[in-house]
Parts: C-alpha cells; sequence; structure tokens
C-alpha cells in the first residue's frame, strides 16, 4: 500500500462555483481525513493531512452544487495507482453469478430507460457510457441487443474490460477529439459526475455527444437526502459528511435536486424521470458497526417513500 505524501498533491483554491461560476455560496463544514472513517485506503503523511484538513464543502446558494474548496489535485501516477488498486482491484473477480445478475440488472434497466424515452432496441442504436470502469453497464446494453462502447481513462481497465467481457472500450477522455458531435442514442453516466472537478463542462460536453432527442442517464449520490442531513446534524457545525468522502480523490461535487434542474435547464434537457434510490450498505465485519449500517440503511428507506433517499436517477432527453 502507498503512502501518498504532500509533493504528490496540490490544493486547488477556487472561488466560483464550477457550474454556474457564482460566488455566492454557504459553508456546509470541513471533510478533512480527520472529519470521516468511510474509508482511507491510501493514509497520506502527516504534512500530507494537514494539508488535507484545509479541505471544506460549500453549497452554492444559486445552482445548489455542492463543492470542496481547496480542490485535491493528485498527479497523474498517483491517480492512476488509486483508481487501479482501490476500485478496479477489488472488483476485477467477483463471484460469477453475482456479476452475471448485475449484468441482467443493467440489461433490463437500459430496456426500461429506452422505453421511456421512445429509443428503439436494436443494434443501430448507439450507446455510450462515460466512466465505464470494468465494463458491466456496457455487457448489460449488449445483452440488450444495442451498440454500445465504454469510455474509460485507464488504457489498463479498458484492456481488462476488453479481455474478460469481449466490449468495446475506449480508453480516453469525454472531450477526447475523436468523440463526434451528436453521434450517441443513449449516454449514460454512472457514479461518475461526482468526481470531476469540470461538471459544468462534462454535462455540456455529454449533450453535444448526443444526436437529437438522445437520452443521458445520470446516477449519482444526493448530497441532500435524509441520511446526509440527519449525518450533518449530528456532526455538528464545523464538519460535514457531504462528499463522503473528498480527503481522497473521490467526491469533489454533489447533486442535489436544485441542481439537476438547473443542468436540465441550461442545457436544453427535458427531465423524463428524476427519483431517488436507498442503497444498501453491506456489513461492517463487527457488532458495532453493524447496528452503525443497519441504521443508515433504515433510515435510506424511509428517505426513498418521501424522495429523500442517498442516491439520484435521473433520466434527461435532449
Amino acid at each position: 500500500m502507498i503512502k501518498l505524501n504532500e509533493r504528490q498533491v496540490k490544493l486547488l483554491n477556487i472561488d466560483n462555483c464550477p457550474i454556474c461560476s457564482s460566488k455566492r455560496r454557504k459553508f456546509m463544514g470541513n471533510r478533512g481525513p480527520s472529519t470521516h472513517n468511510i474509508t482511507v485506503p491510501f493514509p497520506g503523511t502527516k504534512e500530507l493531512n494537514i494539508q488535507l484538513e484545509k479541505i471544506s464543502v460549500f453549497d452554492c446558494k444559486t445552482c445548489g452544487l455542492l463543492y470542496c474548496d481547496p480542490v485535491p489535485d493528485y498527479n497523474k501516477e498517483v491517480s492512476s495507482i488509486i483508481y487501479n488498486e482501490e476500485y478496479c482491484t477489488k472488483h476485477r473477480n467477483p463471484e460469477e453469478n453475482a456479476r452475471k445478475t448485475r449484468h441482467i440488472r443493467y440489461k433490463n434497466m437500459i430496456k426500461r430507460v429506452l422505453k421511456q424515452l421512445d429509443i428503439p432496441v436494436s443494434i443501430k442504436t448507439k450507446h455510450l457510457d462515460i466512466g465505464a470502469g470494468l465494463g458491466d453497464v456496457v455487457v448489460g446494453s449488449k445483452l440488450l441487443g444495442l451498440n454500445s462502447t465504454g469510455l474509460d481513462l485507464s488504457e489498463s481497465v479498458c484492456e481488462f474490460a476488453r479481455k474478460t467481457n469481449n466490449i468495446n472500450m475506449m480508453s480516453c477522455s469525454i472531450f477526447d477529439k475523436s468523440l463526434k458531435k451528436e453521434s450517441y442514442d443513449l449516454i449514460t453516466l454512472f457514479d461518475i459526475i461526482e468526481h470531476v472537478p469540470n461538471p459544468g463542462e462534462f454535462i455540456e460536453r455529454a449533450t453535444e455527444l448526443l444526436k437529437p432527442n438522445g437520452g443521458l442517464v445520470i446516477d449519482t449520490p444526493n448530497e441532500k437526502g435524509l441520511v446526509m442531513k440527519i449525518g450533518n446534524f449530528l456532526k455538528g457545525r464545523n464538519s460535514t459528511i457531504n462528499l463522503s468522502p473528498c480527503a481522497d480523490p473521490y467526491h469533489l461535487v454533489g447533486y442535489s435536486n436544485k441542481t439537476i434542474d438547473f443542468l436540465a435547464k441550461k442545457h436544453n434537457l427535458k427531465i423524463i424521470e428524476k427519483n431517488t434510490m436507498n442503497v444498501t450498505l453491506g456489513k461492517a465485519g463487527n457488532i458495532k458497526g453493524n447496528i452503525f449500517v443497519f441504521g443508515i440503511n433504515f433510515l435510506d428507506k424511509i428517505g426513498k417513500r418521501f424522495n429523500a433517499g442517498s442516491e439520484f436517477f435521473v433520466i434527461l432527453k435532449k
């Protein structure tokens, strides 16, 4: 396990909201390493942790985006190591039946989305999954019969997905010039837009890549769900559980109902569906931890009933 140091991370100060450029913001709390114990897979040196303690989370009063300031900027080498080891390594070899179940779930989900968007299920229907990781969404789309491609920054992750799942994968950024405007009928953004430092430009580019009447699907945490509100109340005034965690290179921005509505209006997208879901956390491994997890899962189910679950699922039409 690597140990990050202050030379591998820069803290970039920002004055304006990365979506609407507004300077009007509300302080939500600090979000350094000492404020959370969700996961710290790569510990930092004492000097780095002192730097990361300067991270604060703000709520934009104009568009409702939550963002951290300063923003932790990790060099490419460290980001690649963290991404491959922390995320992909532990997901590379799941039990076969669990993997098949996940693929079928995505197949059925995409089928439902296409029906709502009035897009045909056909090999002529072009689908792009951005931030595809190991390609589970692409596999589900391919099982449905679509012309599906996954996009991911890591070439090693793409190569693994190609060999394991026999799917199309591209190792490049969404801003790569090889991606032509108005080329895709469906674009999916699952657990990706909370990780990008430039969400406004990112959504604008995704919209450009859509054909007229194409569909954009977003799955991202709801930073103002019931669990978040209760968690922040218990945390107190000077710290927050929003953007959990952001001391590592994970969640840099977060979304609310207000933000989703703002983005749809800004990019001339029609909201077809906007729901929240609960996310079931797994067992913690000890009695105290399991009681804590049970409490969070219970509250999240209640939140879902009042459309205040911890995860957004949004379908938009161009």
